[in-house]
Order: structure tokens, then sequence, then C-alpha cells
């Protein structure tokens, strides 16, 4: 089975449902917007209007779609039969997917994403530029909460605009909420990992990595396919046991192409994990393995926000001459066996296997 094709028939299902979906809430933005009247000014009108077509270019033209292929794959897995409707309830996921990452933009201080400027940056320079601001900071700040604020009331509706049953719909809006509280505590757990001066351990990176990126990118999207196409505690504990070390594998894979991959393939620059002081299991066995000139070479660039290129690819040659690099993508690929070995033996029908198999093998294989 070729997963990457089904992939791609996915994404070009979910992305001509999402255009419809967000022109619909333009449409909605514009008639409460214009229904305000002289009560409010023009500039906050037209800035209502345009925040929802920002939100539609920015979900829109980017992303692979693979959380609501996990959706409809789980929800066949499982028996389910109307994929119309499975695929409108899918929505739901990308459309948290965005609020997240619009957040995480903000907290990050990424003005780059998708090959694109990110929610706040585009409206720090709205604001510079329209509202003549001397520093549109706080302003676009303030829009990128308010845009991700929005995907994620539209996140829900996607699922309560479907044609599922009562019953099934309050099951899933309940599983989508569970996995936005467990991400959110990852977060957590990452953030304050990121202000301590000590380098994190191994351990607690990868229950960041198994609350944040494997809830929201592999086991909610699947748990809610799963109780849409009404299935048992049996699937969503095998769903569990394949998505928790695959996203493990997913953010790994991740941090190596945020080191070692170029701008123009990831869509953001290669040396933000390093200006951001992000502590990758890259960084934390490099340093553990490390000499003294190494180790110095590493904390001069980490959470530098002036890094240069050499710094970085001085911190690249550590990595390797460490085995930090190799060390890394063997963890990688070893967890993503677990998943697939988890998944080989569930109850889900073959076809929806072999995709969860092929899928690992593209996860943590992928280039960008």
């Amino acid at each position: 089975m070729d997963a990457v094709a089904i992939l791609k028939e996915h994404k070009k299902e979910v992305d001509a449902r999402l255009a419809k979906f967000l022109d619909e809430k333009i449409a909605q933005a514009k008639e409460v917007m214009e229904a305000q009247g002289q009560e409010t000014s023009q500039d906050a009108i037209q800035t209502g209007k345009e925040l929802i077509s920002i939100l539609k270019d920015y979900n829109v033209k980017g992303g692979k779609r693979i959380r609501p292929a996990f959706v409809v794959e789980a929800y066949k897995g499982v028996g389910g039969t109307d994929l119309d409707a499975a695929y409108d309830a899918s929505l739901g996921i990308e459309l948290l997917q965005a609020f997240f990452i619009i957040h995480d933009d903000i907290m990050d201080q990424d003005n780059l994403r998708r090959g694109m400027p990110t929610v706040h940056y585009n409206y720090k320079q709205i604001g510079e530029d329209r509202f003549k601001l001397e520093d549109g900071q706080h302003f676009g700040e303030s829009m990128g909460i308010l845009g991700g604020d929005f995907c994620e009331s539209f996140g829900n509706e996607a699922i309560l605009d479907s044609k599922f049953s009562d019953k099934i719909k309050i099951e899933a809006l309940r599983t989508y909420h569970r996995t936005l509280q467990k991400t959110g505590f990852g977060q957590l757990i990452d953030i304050t990992g990121e202000i301590k001066p000590d380098i994190i351990s191994q351990a607690e990176l990868l229950t960041v990595h198994r609350l944040k990126t494997s809830g929201y990118t592999i086991e909610g999207p699947m748990h809610l396919g799963i109780v849409l196409g009404d299935g048992t505690e049996q699937h969503k504990a095998a769903a569990t046991s394949y998505a928790l070390p695959l996203g493990q594998a997913f953010q790994l894979r991740d941090d190596i192409l945020g080191m070692f991959g170029s701008e123009e393939v990831i869509g953001k620059p290669a040396n933000s994990d390093l200006k951001e002081g992000k502590k990758t299991l890259l960084i934390i066995k490099a340093l553990e393995n490390a000499n003294p000139v190494q180790r110095e070479i590493i904390f001069e660039a980490l959470g530098n926000p002036h890094v240069t290129k050499q710094n970085h690819e001085e911190v690249k040659q550590v990595i390797r001459e460490t085995g930090s690099l190799e060390y890394s993508e063997n963890m990688a690929r070893g967890l993503a066996q677990q998943g697939i070995s988890a998944i080989k033996n569930s109850s889900f029908n073959q076809d929806a296997k072999d995709w969860f198999v092929g899928m690992a093998d593209y996860l943590i294989n992928r280039e960008f």
C-alpha cells in the first residue's frame, strides 16, 4: 500500500472542504462586522473581516493534513462508511492544530511558518504600516491570540455541524477537548523546561513529546475517528499503543529537520531551534558526550538570538561528532517500530493497519 499516495488523496479532500468551511466563516465575519454600523470604526470592521481571510490563507496554503487523515483512516478502520461526514468532522482536528501552532508561534517568537509570515508577525506589520504603530509587536500578538481562539472555536463547530448523531458528536467533542488539554499540559512542561538553566533529562523530553506531539498529531485524531465510527475501547487502546511511540519518533524527526534541514524545505529558519534554546534530544545527547570545547560551542549558540551561520554549522558538527545525530535517528526508528508492532496486532481492519504501518515509515523518513 502506498500510504503517501493515500495521504495526498486525503489532503485533496480536506483542502477543498477546509476552504469551503472558511469561506463561510469569512462571509459570517463580514456580516457580523458590517452590522455594527457607525458605532464601530471602519478600521475595526476591516480588521475583523480581514482576520478570518488571513486565517483561511494560513490554514489552506500549508499543511500535509496528517491529522485529518488519521481521523478518517481510524474511522474506516473500525468499520465507518460515511466518509462525507467523517471528512467534515476531521476538519475539527486540523483547525485545532492551527490553534496550537498560531499560539505556539507567539510563545516561540517565530516569524515564519510553512514558508509564510506567522499570523502574529503579519499583524505586527499591519500595525506598523496601517495603524502607524512605532512597535506593532503587542498588537500582532493580540491579534494572533484572537486568531488562534477563532480556529479553536471553528474546530468545535466543524464537529457539531457534521452529520453524526448528537450522542457521537458529544463524545467526539469530549475527545477534542481532552486532546487540547493534554497538549496544553505538554506545552506547560516544555515552557518551564526551557527557562530552567539546566538541561532537562531525556525522560522528561520524551514526556513532553508524548503529551504534545503524540497526543494531537496521532492519538487524538485516531481516537476521534474511532468515536465517529463507534469503535471500541480496545480500538482506542491499540491506537494509543501505536500513537504514543510514533508521535515521539515524529517529533525526534522534526527536531532533526529543524537542525539539519534547509529553510526552503522546512518552511522556517533552520537555526530557529537554536535561537529559541530548544533542548532537543540532539542537544541533550551531544552535551552528555561532548568534551569541554564542544560543550562551549553548544552553549554559545543555545538560546542566543544572534546565533550566526557559523555557530549553527559548528553545533551541527558537534552533534555529528558526539554521535547524537545517530543516537536520535536510531531512537526514532526504534520508537516507530514499537508503534508498528502494536498496530499490527490490533483489531483494526487490514487496510487501515497497512496504512498505519506505511505512515509510520513515512513520518520518520520525511524530509519536511
